[in-house]
């Protein structure tokens, strides 16, 4: 992982406008100035690897973890589905003066928005929910913490 001085951090509610346009919230675009600089005015959507939800990368943060997955081998089938399915599915989607992005329709029925939506943080990159799979997805993950905690520390470990 990147060694990022002002992460990704925090969850959002936001409105989806009817261009399918959702406004990045301040806090997210002063990290991805201050983090990332001249990349500021874009970023990168695509599918969530683990969620229903969309992803949202600074380009630079996309192109490490293309890398990534690309280094490993190509005779791994998995890793190279998830590799064409993440990057087929991805698009540059410029930050307009209003600190907008427009969702394509493809992302947003994949996770299933409409109206309403969370930007949550998550370190390097953001994400973007659905509020009821936002919520669904929090309080599972916060009734089995203990269990997640064991496997993430034991991930860490071994990486």
């Amino acid at each position: 992982m990147a060694n990022v001085k002002h992460p990704f951090v925090g969850n959002f509610r936001v409105s989806i406008d009817a261009k399918q346009r959702i406004a990045m919230p301040k806090t997210m675009r002063d990290t991805l100035v201050k983090s990332y600089g001249e990349e500021a005015d874009s970023v990168i959507v695509t599918l969530a690897m683990r969620q229903p939800s969309i992803a949202v990368y600074p380009l630079s943060e996309f192109n490490r973890l293309m890398d990534r997955l690309q280094e490993t081998t190509e005779l791994d089938a998995d890793t190279q589905s998830l590799l064409m399915l993440m990057s087929a599915s991805a698009r540059a989607c410029p930050i307009d003066g209003q600190g907008r992005i427009r969702l394509p329709e493809d992302l947003m029925a994949h996770a299933g928005l409409e109206k309403e939506a969370y930007f949550c943080g998550h370190i390097t990159r953001m994400q973007i929910w659905q509020p009821e799979r936002w919520k669904q997805f929090a309080s599972e993950t916060l009734g089995a913490m203990s269990e997640v905690t064991v496997r993430a520390f034991e991930s860490i470990r071994k990486a």
